[in-house]
């Protein structure tokens, strides 16, 4: 059957992947912040309806499953942080291909109500989304 979560993966695994596309993801890349901001821009904004649109249709914590609207079916898969795995049913973390500073890169969070553009260490294990190259 799989597993229904994904991967979880830390930013220098994702920068390698966007660093070698051609061989080993051709036609798709990791997203940029300003790939996530238009996707959130485009399905109504950074609004709890928003949230609602884009998420999988079972899975969240607390009946706060998706709708899935566009066919994005983002699952709350959780994260790995400071060594232990955090937040399943609660959270998916979306790594950009875009730094922060040396040590931290932003992703997109979708949280059970809500979704923001964050940062936080390159070493933490979120999802990675791929988007089609253009």
């Amino acid at each position: 059957s799989g597993n229904k979560y994904g991967l979880l993966y830390n930013w220098t695994a994702a920068k390698y992947l966007e660093d070698n596309k051609e061989t080993l993801i051709p036609g798709w890349r990791i997203p940029t912040q300003t790939d996530y901001n238009n996707l959130i821009a485009f399905v109504g904004g950074w609004t709890a309806s928003t949230n609602k649109k884009i998420k999988s249709t079972s899975g969240w914590s607390g009946d706060n499953n998706g709708t899935d609207d566009y066919g994005l079916s983002i699952v709350p898969s959780g994260l790995y942080r400071a060594g232990s795995f955090q937040s399943l049913g609660a959270n998916c973390c979306l790594w950009t291909i875009d730094e922060y500073n040396s040590g931290n890169s932003y992703f997109l969070r979708v949280r059970t109500t809500d979704q923001i553009m964050d940062h936080d260490f390159k070493r933490n294990g979120y999802s990675i989304r791929l988007i089609e190259d253009n």
